[in-house]
């Protein structure tokens, strides 16, 4: 085979690979958690978890809060399994809180920009509620 040949070949499937993947959804890789926790989390976080949830509703636009939204609702999972923490689970519910923690913070950041993000109210009391848990937990 010449080398002209190989490289058409390889061209060719460079080129075919990339137009699956821009034909894919952008938003077609779903995080995962429990379904009972998924439940609990705000409308606005239901398109990042569930299938067949459209509308503006179900997301946090990136137009109006900015890049880094995709880290908020995993962070809102953490503190939902921090707050399920008891029992023989309690040793997990620190590390659950530190991951939150640096979420919402990290998202908060993101959002500096865009005063008005519909959200930006839930997350800074989602950083209040993890910062006083964080508070009630034992120093060691």
């Amino acid at each position: 085979m010449s080398i002209d040949r190989a490289f058409s070949n390889g061209a060719l499937v460079i080129v075919a690979v990339f137009s699956i993947l821009l034909a894919y959804p952008a938003n077609a890789t779903k995080y995962h958690a429990p379904s009972d926790e998924v439940v609990l989390l705000p409308q606005f976080c239901w398109a990042q978890y569930m299938d067949n949830v459209e509308g503006p509703e179900y997301s946090i636009s990136s137009t109006l809060c900015g890049v880094g939204m995709n880290h908020y609702c995993p962070a809102l999972i953490e503190l939902i399994e921090a707050k399920r923490s008891v029992g023989s689970k309690a040793r997990n519910r620190a590390g659950h809180l530190n991951v939150a923690h640096k979420e919402v913070l990290y998202t908060l950041n993101a959002m500096r920009d865009y005063p008005s993000c519909p959200i930006r109210g839930h997350a800074e009391s989602s950083l209040r509620e993890v910062e006083m848990l964080q508070k009630t937990m034992p120093r060691r």
